[in-house]
């Protein structure tokens, strides 16, 4: 899939429903947090959330003290979801971008994924992941 055909796919999926009634969607992300409690973050360490969409993991991150936080997610109804449930979305760092043609600037102590490399189904997008 085409890297516009991806961001128009992401953001149509968050348009019609809205992200939170999504059949991936998960209210409170207990297992994430147990396990970036698990590999022995703190509040110190930074962490980047990918695919982060709707999800309310940073919201709860911040809740627990961590500052240096990012989402990274194709759509920007996505991002914009998750901007509203976050008490202070300006202390986040959120970009909007391919995962798959993207490029780091930086590294974090956490790299999260809950669902992204299960949504992507082509071989060659595997490896380009990994």
């Amino acid at each position: 899939m085409s890297q516009h055909r991806r961001q128009s796919h992401w953001d149509d999926r968050y348009l019609a429903t809205g992200g939170t009634t999504a059949s991936w969607f998960e209210a409170e992300p207990q297992l994430s947090l147990d396990l970036i409690e698990l590999v022995g973050a703190t509040p110190g360490d930074s962490i980047i959330d990918l695919g982060g969409g709707a999800s309310s993991l940073t919201a709860r991150l911040q809740q627990g003290g961590y500052t240096d936080l990012t989402v990274l997610d194709v759509s920007a109804q996505a991002l914009d979801t998750a901007k509203q449930g976050v008490e202070r979305p300006e202390e986040v760092t959120w970009i909007r971008a391919d995962l798959l043609a993207w490029s780091p600037a930086r590294c974090w102590n956490v790299w999260h994924d809950r669902a992204v490399f299960h949504f992507l189904v082509d071989p060659d997008e595997r490896r380009t992941y990994r």
